[in-house]
């Protein structure tokens, strides 16, 4: 799951960081590629993918109006499974 970590603005650039970690122990989890789209189908990619940290973190740079629905993936979700839905 992704949380928010927290958000800043420079020069029209929104920066948020995100932690992703495992929903049964809450460890982060290290080395796994997220991406975050503007639709909930994941077809409009905003940011390159990137891959979490030692600290299951990522930081996603958004050109984007505030109050944007973004939208984040990672590779360990199942075809069923909802993107985490946050905003800009």
């Amino acid at each position: 799951r992704s949380t928010v970590l927290g958000a800043i603005t420079v020069a029209g650039r929104t920066e948020k960081t995100y932690t992703l970690t495992d929903a049964s122990t809450g460890l982060p989890l290290v080395g796994v590629q997220l991406w975050a789209t503007t639709d909930e189908s994941g077809l409009n990619q905003v940011d390159i993918t990137r891959t979490t940290n030692d600290a299951g973190q990522v930081t996603f740079r958004f050109n984007l109006p505030a109050g944007t629905p973004i939208y984040i993936w990672n590779r360990y979700m199942a075809e069923e499974d909802a993107p985490d839905e946050e905003e800009v």
